[in-house]
């Protein structure tokens, strides 16, 4: 059995879902068709890694983003990829970690200029949570990266959109 974590329709209606599997198993993603129909399933893991995607947006061209974060020994990260609507890689990029803070994503959103911002949480040495935010260009270079805090509390982003003047929007607290 697994759970659904993340799911997107493409201009067909057909369903992408990302599934969670039960006990140590990597992620899913999943594609069914307008009917519900089982049409694949593919794992998704980055490398030999411990692999845990989160969010999926399917794009007007029916190409799929995908964002999650990996776990290995020495250290973890957080990666972003593009998958074409039959579940093939086309790239990914990854960001690893094995100081402080440490980070990860759990939602990707595109900007008009053809990169990408995505939101999330970050902790410091004295696991405090912080709000993340980082954004990549088109070539999927670092243009920035925000940690937020509210105060002396710790910072939690819910959601992020980007309104109609291409402004960066930001639930949490």
């Amino acid at each position: 059995s697994n759970n659904v974590i993340n799911s997107d329709i493409d201009t067909s209606g057909n369903i992408f879902s990302i599934t969670e599997a039960t006990g140590n198993a990597n992620n899913l993603l999943v594609k069914f068709d307008s009917n519900g129909n089982l049409l694949w399933q593919k794992g998704i893991q980055y490398s030999s890694y411990e692999t845990f995607a989160s969010y999926i947006d399917v794009w007007p061209d029916n190409s799929i983003l995908m964002c999650g974060d990996y776990e290995k020994s020495d250290a973890a990260g957080y990666f972003f990829a593009k998958y074409d609507n039959n579940g093939n890689q086309l790239w990914i990029k990854t960001v690893e970690y094995n100081t402080f803070p440490g980070k990860y994503i759990d939602k990707i959103i595109a900007t008009a200029d053809g990169g990408f911002v995505a939101k999330g949480e970050a902790w410091d040495s004295e696991d405090t949570d912080l709000g993340y935010l980082v954004r990549f260009d088109a070539q999927r270079n670092l243009v920035w990266e925000k940690f937020l805090k509210a105060g002396t509390d710790e910072t939690y982003i819910y959601d992020i959109l980007m309104n109609a003047n291409n402004e960066i929007v930001i639930s949490g607290f």
